[in-house]
């Protein structure tokens, strides 16, 4: 077998390039848009703690923290994974929607 994937269409491989090239451009940009006109969603799972709600962040920004309460326990920070182990950098930029999980002591 000669002429692999272009073997059938009529044209040269280097317009069958160009096309895709034009098309995988315009969906990268179609995304970006999308991504950065509507931003992300963080959510907070306070852990028996007063509700917080979710909150829109457009992509690079830094998501501005509350802080929960509960009774008789004391507020240890947001943490990414749900067993708290490792803890959010408050001046760190979302690039995704995600869920902020509250530790207590």
């Amino acid at each position: 077998m000669s002429g692999g994937l272009y073997k059938n269409i009529k044209m040269s491989l280097k317009t069958a390039n160009v096309i895709t090239l034009g098309l995988i451009t315009a969906l990268i940009i179609a995304f970006v848009l999308v991504v950065k006109s509507g931003g992300f969603i963080v959510s907070f799972d306070v852990n028996g703690g007063t509700d917080i709600e979710p909150v829109r962040v457009m992509h690079g920004e830094q998501v501005i923290l509350k802080t929960p309460t509960k009774q008789g326990r004391a507020f240890k920070g947001w943490y990414i994974d749900e067993d708290c182990t490792i803890l959010w950098q408050e001046n760190s930029p979302v690039t995704e929607s995600m869920t902020l999980y509250a530790k207590w002591e």
